[in-house]
């Protein structure tokens, strides 16, 4: 399967403009996010019980703004000698974007403006 996927630069949210993402790559129709382990033990920084973890399921789900799917690549913290990768396919939550973005900018209003 080949799909043309561009590298990109930071990207933010127009209604939104303190928030902003750059994902590692973007096609047609999803953002690619790719993580780099250093070892074992840190893969779980990532994805645990095959459940992506909160700070990387939040930074991909904002780099989504106009995407409906997402994929996280972590590779192998042996890559480089074996090749592997590990895939997790997603759908945009608008939803659980609402909700981050109401979270994040209540918390921004009271670090920079109380």
């Amino acid at each position: 399967m080949y799909c043309d996927i561009k590298t990109t630069g930071l990207a933010i949210l127009q209604d939104f403009p303190i928030f902003g993402a750059s994902a590692d790559g973007i096609a047609a129709d999803f953002v690619l996010e790719i993580k780099c382990p250093i070892n074992h033990k840190t893969m779980i920084n990532y994805i645990k019980n095959d459940i992506i973890q909160p700070k990387v399921l939040s930074q991909i789900q904002i780099q989504m703004h106009n995407k409906s799917k997402g994929l996280l690549a972590i590779a192998d913290p042996d890559f480089n000698i074996n090749k592997k990768l590990q895939l997790k396919w997603f759908e945009y939550d608008y939803v659980y974007c609402e909700k981050l973005i109401k979270k994040s900018s209540l918390l921004f209003l009271l670090l920079f403006y109380c």
